[in-house]
């Protein structure tokens, strides 16, 4: 009898985790453009996937589009970025990105700054899960205010609602929401470069952290989805006119302080983490069901060796 039992454990333990269930890790995606001078809407783009490590990366492919400026990845997987047509004009299209190719195909057109009432550069997008909206932060926008406006982005045609005007002069870049809801807003000058929250409901901001390096340029923000660091990538000035040297840095937001993670491809822009499956040992469902046969064998011997006393 004990070596029946001695035989059930271990189907118990083979069952129970020879088949897995998943857990989430992530690949981090970058965004890069060929150049990044004054018009980076006229540069070619192409989709990099980064070792979050070292910032090490490797080339997937050309996205097709010109100035892709952010990336996300929304609640059905899609992965999506902003971009401009590649005729070098300042019309701001929203593009699904094949992670495996890096080939974008077009959603829908957001804006064109020669339009009235649009707006020609999206230069930040971050989704967010709990009200399955696409944020983006807006500039190029012909029409009063600004310079950086915050919106919602129909992620099925690329429609563009205002929420608000963000109060703050400026180049404003990446955005990213943690998983607590908040969403942080990158903006360069005037002075240093700061990490900004928003109030997603009317576009102010509600905080305000000075980065520890003085010439930092935050061109796009991203959680990790485990850590929930932030990273950004930070191009460092050449001349006033070109900014080709990009790093991956993490910050924390509570003081600002960088931490350099290493070198990205040059003009690095468009930045996200996205979940992928990894397989854990778990019990399965074999497992379960080997296991009540166990305690039912158990029982029945047990029952049987009182009655026998009895």
């Amino acid at each position: 009898m004990r070596i029946i039992l001695f035989a059930l454990t271990i189907i118990v333990l083979t069952a129970g985790y020879s088949i897995n269930t998943i857990a989430q890790d992530a690949v981090l995606y970058v965004g890069a453009t060929e150049e990044c001078d004054s018009n980076p809407a006229g540069e070619n783009s192409s989709l990099y996937l980064v070792n979050p490590q070292d910032a090490t990366s490797s080339l997937i492919g050309p996205v097709g589009f010109n100035g892709l400026t952010s990336l996300a990845i929304l609640g059905d997987g899609r992965l999506v970025g902003t971009a401009n047509m590649d005729d070098g004009s300042r019309t701001a299209v929203l593009i699904e990105i094949n992670p495996i190719t890096g080939q974008g195909t077009l959603i829908g057109v957001i804006g064109n700054e020669n339009n009235p009432g649009e707006c020609g550069r999206v230069p930040g997008i971050t989704y967010d899960p709990t009200t399955n909206t696409l944020y983006g932060v807006v500039r190029n926008c012909n029409f009063p205010g600004g310079p950086n406006f915050l919106g919602a982005i129909n992620q099925n045609n690329g429609q563009l609602t205002i929420i608000g005007d963000i109060d703050s002069p400026g180049a404003g870049n990446g955005l990213a929401i943690r998983d607590d809801g908040t969403l942080f807003w990158a903006a360069n000058g005037p002075g240093p470069a700061r990490i900004n929250t928003v109030d997603q409901t009317n576009a102010m901001i509600t905080n305000s952290v000075v980065l520890s390096q003085d010439e930092a340029l935050p061109n796009a923000l991203a959680f990790h989805p485990a850590s929930q660091q932030l990273y950004m990538t930070n191009r460092e000035p050449v001349d006033p006119f070109s900014f080709p040297e990009s790093t991956l840095d993490i910050i924390n937001t509570t003081t600002g302080e960088l931490t350099v993670v290493g070198q990205l491809p040059n003009c690095s822009n468009g930045l996200i983490f996205v979940p992928t499956p990894r397989n854990v040992p778990t019990l399965s469902q074999w497992g379960l069901m080997a296991m009540t046969l166990v305690l039912g064998i158990v029982g029945f011997i047990v029952i049987r060796r009182r009655q026998s006393i009895a």
